[in-house]
């Protein structure tokens, strides 16, 4: 027998023994990193989905952003331009008061004023307001004021008043007394400012605790001031527009304004 027989064999079974245990080693190796790379590629794949979504979001947000910023100047602007629209309107609205506010002013002067045909007018409406005064006070005994060059025509129409009065309450006819203090005079050209009153009464209780203004300035104010009526004025035609406007003044108590026209 050849002596190196033995030491070959043994060689090549330790050969053998090593190829072995390298296969076994590498299919054990794939049985461990099969699940490894499995789990690894699931991981990639969240974190990859979680790095897409985390710079969608930033897009997204830059997207807001830069939105608003083009959003922002044209409110700006949108508010601006309405808010010029609205003073407009209001300025316009103002305006027309003003405009109305003259007029009126020159009617109840003209209608006040002896000497211009509206006399007739201006006696109805002195009646009126004496009765009006009357029906708000409700006393037996009044003092009467008014204009120095008015006193006449109130003398003229204090009995039908009375008489008026006492047919609607279906009391005796007042005591009404003329007061010999007078009421500031018409407006006067030469000194527009001075202190003025372009017509009516002013009714008081005896006792002075009661006094009840009803000439013709705080109608005419009144009326001017009165949001119902300077949102209903904007079709205005010269006079005519408080003739249109009959229904508002006698739903609010003012006096009635035909007697001008």
């Amino acid at each position: 027998m050849d002596p190196a027989a033995p030491v070959f064999s043994d060689a090549l079974t330790n050969v053998f023994s090593a190829a072995k245990h390298d296969s076994l080693v590498h299919k054990l190796s794939l049985y461990i990193e099969k699940p490894m790379n499995g789990q690894l590629f699931q991981e990639f794949n969240i974190e990859k989905l979680q790095l897409v979504e985390a710079e969608k979001k930033k897009i997204r947000q830059e997207y807001e952003r830069k939105q608003k910023q083009v959003e922002v100047p044209k409110k700006i602007e949108y508010s601006m331009q309405l808010n010029a629209s609205r003073i407009k309107v209001l300025q316009a609205q103002d305006d027309l008061v003003s405009a109305m506010r003259e007029a009126a002013s020159k009617d109840l002067l003209n209608v006040s004023h002896h000497k211009f045909q509206h006399h007739h007018n201006y006696e109805g409406l002195m009646k009126y307001l004496i009765v009006q005064g009357l029906l708000r006070l409700k006393e037996p005994s009044v003092l009467l004021r008014c204009r120095k060059e008015d006193v006449n025509i109130v003398h003229s129409v204090l009995d039908a008043a009375k008489a008026e009065y006492a047919e609607k309450t279906h009391v005796h006819e007042p005591k009404i007394i003329v007061d010999s203090i007078h009421l500031p005079p018409g407006p006067s050209h030469n000194d527009p400012h001075a202190l003025s009153c372009s017509g009516g009464v002013v009714l008081a209780s005896r006792d002075g605790k009661i006094v009840f203004e009803n000439n013709t300035w705080p109608h005419h104010y009144l009326l001017l001031m009165a949001d119902e009526l300077r949102m209903g004025i904007w079709t205005w035609n010269g006079r005519n527009v408080l003739q249109k406007n009959e229904p508002h003044l006698k739903q609010l108590g003012f006096f009635n304004y035909s007697f001008f026209f």
